[in-house]
């Protein structure tokens, strides 16, 4: 179970009984929403400094911003195909 707040990304691994940080290597604090790609154990984070993914359950965060030129981004969706579709502020999806 993951939670974004203005201090970043925590992880419950026991159904919110216990949390704990999950926010190395994410240049932006604030994370505003969160998409999962289960088939690859992949979570993707949207935060006003653009898009960032873990493959490591929140241990360490990776840009995904290719294309996106530092935009906020305000949602994640992944479709069914694989595709990340990244709502950004002003810029359309």
């Amino acid at each position: 179970m993951y939670a974004g707040t203005a201090s970043g990304p925590w992880r419950s691994d026991d159904g919110g009984g216990t949390w704990s940080a999950a926010n190395a290597g994410l240049s932006s604090s604030t994370v505003l929403a969160f998409a999962f790609d289960r088939g690859n154990s992949v979570v993707y984070a949207a935060t006003p400094a653009g898009a960032f993914s873990s493959a490591n359950g929140g241990a360490s965060w990776t840009s995904v911003n290719a294309g996106l030129a530092s935009l906020a981004i305000n949602a994640l969706v992944l479709d069914s195909a694989g595709a990340l579709y990244a709502a950004t502020d002003g810029a359309g999806v």
